[in-house]
């Protein structure tokens, strides 16, 4: 890109890859390469820039003008924020040059809310804040895993934000693993989700009906997920239960037990009550993989 001031292309959902060079701005040329703060969807990225090389050194993106430039929401070969800066020369490589505002990086974002039964108090409050994996599978057979990745939900808003960089737009079932409750499935068909660096949102809190088959236990005012898989072999049974039990024998404390099913850092008769009621409830992780 190289002109005046009225040259403001808006770059958007190109492959430049392989090349000797990727994009090189000069003169006062402003090409827009990706605002997520605009108002126009026309100009999110979703460019995949990478691995334009000369003589060694990666030139992804080269900005030799004054000016600060947007390129938000594209992908660089990699996730990795410092490898990403290596990629880019612009103002942090020489202080006469325009910055380049390069994040976030392309992802799929979901904010998530999900809870686990066993750590629901009565304040409403979920007794810590936990980390679970998610899962994104794709709707028709095998059900392919097609990304995943963790983060922490918040015990007082039951949510989490969750990246998912591999995930191109698309319907998924999402599926949420915790260390000693049920695998929980979202509803039957699938979710769309878009990957565009803007948030999706999905609750499996607000309903039975957000997971598959109805898989989650109301618990106060919220629907979570079924505790006591403590061997995660995706049923709670007569293994678990003693697993508990002899735990809860030998008085066993400390943080984050698989056996502690109440968050309380120790694993005594409530966490073994808990886990024997969902034994009785046939309690088991209900998918179009075991329906």
């Amino acid at each position: 890109f190289n002109g005046g001031t009225t040259q403001k292309s808006v770059v958007t959902r190109n492959i430049i890859r392989g090349n000797l060079w990727g994009i090189t701005i000069q003169g006062t040329a402003k090409p827009n390469m990706g605002d997520l703060t605009s108002a126009d969807t026309s100009d999110m990225g979703l460019n995949q820039i990478y691995d334009n090389s000369n003589t060694g050194q990666i030139y992804d993106l080269y900005n030799n003008t004054i000016d600060s430039i947007k390129a938000e929401n594209n992908y660089w070969g990699t996730t990795i924020l410092d490898s990403v800066e290596a990629h880019i020369f612009h103002k942090t490589d020489d202080p006469a040059l325009g910055f380049v505002d390069y994040i976030p990086i392309k992802s799929l974002v979901l904010n998530l809310s999900a809870g686990m039964e066993g750590l629901v108090r009565a304040s409403g409050r979920m007794g810590r804040n936990d980390t679970v994996t998610v899962l994104l599978r794709d709707t028709v057979a095998p059900y392919a895993i097609i990304d995943s990745t963790r983060g922490v939900i918040d015990s007082a808003t039951y949510t989490g934000k969750f990246s998912f960089v591999n995930a191109p737009s698309g319907n998924y079932y999402i599926v949420v693993k915790h260390f000693n409750s049920i695998e929980t499935w979202s509803k039957g068909g699938g979710e769309y989700l878009i990957s565009n660096g803007l948030p999706n949102t999905y609750s499996f809190i607000t309903a039975a009906s957000q997971a598959y088959e109805n898989n989650l236990v109301l618990t106060r005012t919220k629907y979570c997920m079924y505790t006591g898989d403590v061997n995660q072999d995706g049923v709670v049974n007569q293994v678990d239960q003693l697993a508990i039990y002899n735990d809860q024998t030998n008085f066993v404390t400390g943080v984050l037990l698989p056996d502690d099913l109440t968050g309380d850092s120790k694993v005594d008769l409530k966490d073994l009550l808990r886990c024997a009621n969902n034994v009785t409830l046939f309690a088991r992780v209900k998918s179009p993989l075991s329906p």
